[in-house]
């Protein structure tokens, strides 16, 4: 199924968080911090690439491993080869994501 615009996409990402080489945290004294009240009860999905030479892979990890030691549902896929600006090729990345929103949105 394809949908015809993103904004039909809207309401059920809503639920999820698939971020793609994004920083996710803030930093404090080279550790990553997450304040207890905006802790996620949503799954969290990450794709980040070990090539991505504007946001390095390190925060990502940190975070992911602070959210998991908060009892976070939380995936780390480290994407190998793809600099930041290769969009399309993330593509099969983000599908693959498809059976994990799918349990996600079952819970």
């Amino acid at each position: 199924m394809r949908p015809r615009s993103l904004r039909s996409l809207a309401w059920p990402l809503a639920a999820l968080a698939l971020p793609l080489a994004g920083v996710a945290t803030s930093r404090a004294a080279d550790r990553p911090t997450v304040r207890e009240e905006v802790l996620p009860t949503n799954g969290q999905r990450y794709t980040h690439s070990r090539d991505d030479e504007v946001v390095p892979l390190r925060p990502t990890a940190d975070i992911v491993r602070v959210l998991r030691d908060k009892g976070v549902e939380v995936e780390l896929v480290v994407v190998e080869g793809l600099t930041h600006y290769q969009v399309p090729a993330f593509v099969p990345y983000m599908r693959a994501a498809i059976p994990w929103i799918k349990r996600a949105w079952k819970k």
